[in-house]
C-alpha cells in the first residue's frame, strides 16, 4: 500500500483503477485546486509506467478535474467566484436549451433508462432523509446525476452543443454542491428529477426547459449561499 497526498492507494493498478482513485481523491477535496499531479510521483506511487498515468490525466482533463498545461503538468483545476458564477449562468442557458431539445427527441428507450436513473436516484435522496448524508452515498448520486445528465444532453441531437455543455459541467462542482444539500435539498432535487422526466414523456420542450432551469438555480443557491456562510464566517474570525 503506498499513499497519494496522504491518502493510501492501491500499489499496483490498471488505469481504470488509478483514474478512479484519483477522481475520488479531487472529487472528496483529498487533493485540493491547485495541487500538482507529476506523472513521476503518480507512477511511482502506484507502481506503474508513466504511459498509464498520462492517459489518466488526459482523462480527467478532458473532464475538467484538472489543468493540462505543457511542460508544466497537470494541476488539480482550482474555481474562484467568478469562474462558479459564470459556469452556472452558461448552465441555465445553455443546458434548459439542451433539455427542451431532447424532450422532442427522446425514444422510449431513452425514457426507460432515464427513469431507471431516476429512481435510484430518487432512493438515494429516501436514504439521506431517513439516514443522514454519507460520502459513499454522494458520490453514488453524483454518478447518477452525470449519468442522468449526459443522457438528456446527448439526446439534444446537437453535438456542438453538447460538447459545449459537457465542457462546462465541472464534476468537482457537483459534488461540491451536493455536498452543502443536506438531506431536504436532495429531496428536492429528487423531486425536480422526477418532474423533469414527466415533461419528456409528455415530449414537452417548454415543460422540460422551465423544470431544468429551475433544478439548476435549485443547485447555484445552494451552493453560494453556502459560499456565503463560510464567507461571513471568516469576516468574524
Amino acid at each position: 500500500m503506498c499513499r497519494l497526498g496522504g491518502i493510501a492507494t492501491a500499489g499496483a493498478g490498471s488505469k481504470d483503477g488509478i483514474y478512479e482513485q484519483i477522481r475520488e481523491d479531487i472529487l472528496l477535496g483529498r487533493l485540493g485546486p491547485g495541487e500538482r499531479l507529476t506523472e513521476e510521483r503518480l507512477a511511482r506511487q502506484f507502481d506503474v509506467s508513466r504511459t498509464p498515468v498520462r492517459e489518466v490525466l488526459g482523462r480527467l482533463g478532458a473532464e475538467g478535474l484538472v489543468d493540462l498545461t505543457p511542460f508544466r503538468g497537470a494541476v488539480v483545476r482550482p474555481f474562484g467566484v467568478h469562474d462558479l458564477e459564470s459556469i452556472y449562468d452558461l448552465r441555465y442557458l445553455l443546458e434548459s436549451y439542451a433539455a427542451g431539445r431532447a424532450a422532442i427527441h427522446l425514444t422510449e428507450t431513452d425514457l426507460d433508462e432515464i427513469d431507471q436513473l431516476n429512481a435510484e436516484y430518487a432512493s438515494d435522496a429516501q436514504i439521506a432523509v431517513e439516514r443522514g448524508m454519507t460520502e459513499k452515498l454522494i458520490l453514488h448520486a453524483v454518478g447518477l446525476n452525470q449519468q442522468l445528465h449526459a443522457k438528456i444532453i446527448a439526446a439534444c441531437r446537437n453535438d456542438y452543443l453538447a460538447q459545449t455543455i459537457q465542457h462546462i459541467i465541472q464534476l468537482p462542482l457537483v459534488y461540491r454542491s451536493m455536498q452543502f444539500y443536506g438531506p431536504e435539498g436532495f429531496r428536492v432535487s429528487s423531486q425536480q428529477h422526477q418532474e423533469l422526466t414527466e415533461a419528456f414523456h409528455a415530449h414537452d420542450a417548454g415543460w422540460a426547459e422551465s423544470v431544468m432551469r429551475v433544478h439548476i438555480i435549485h443547485g447555484r443557491n445552494i451552493l453560494f449561499s453556502h459560499l456565503d456562510a463560510l464567507a461571513e464566517t471568516k469576516e468574524e474570525s
